[in-house]
């Protein structure tokens, strides 16, 4: 008995709103077979639930403010949250960090002494090969 009484709950559930215990929207279902211009299953409501819906959410307005602060709020916390937990780095962390730091500056340093380095190696090769070749002319000429 029960099992036939489950669908017929079913779309009572769906097609009634409970504002209160003593009100009660009652909505009809209209098929798409019923009219040409309705393409899907739809619910309607007679002018007076429409007005009494309407008035119901227009005069929540407190209300939803309220659940959107508390939403921003609760945001708010947990990107608080994320945020320090994100910026809480543990010892072992920082440490290899720094270590890291100074090898990058170390390296920095060992590379622009090689700079320096292969700028003198460039000149030195230019003067000997400027000998080089003022000699083995000299000695061709002479």
């Amino acid at each position: 008995m029960n099992i036939f009484l489950i669908p017929f709950l079913m779309m009572t559930t769906i097609t009634q709103i409970k504002v209160s215990d003593t009100q009660i929207i009652q909505s009809k279902i209209i098929s798409p077979g019923q009219s040409n211009d309705i393409k899907q299953k739809l619910l309607a409501l007679t002018p007076e639930n429409f007005i009494l819906i309407k008035s119901i959410v227009e005069s929540t307005d407190n209300d939803c403010k309220d659940i959107l602060a508390d939403s921003v709020e609760s945001c708010n916390v947990q990107i608080d949250n994320c945020w320090s937990s994100c910026n809480t780095i543990p010892a072992e962390q920082k440490n290899l960090i720094r270590v890291l730091k100074m090898d990058v500056e170390k390296q920095k340093k060992q590379i622009n002494k090689l700079k320096r380095h292969n700028k003198i190696y460039n000149y030195v090769a230019v003067a000997l090969g400027a000998v080089a070749l003022t000699s083995s002319t000299y000695i061709i000429f002479k």
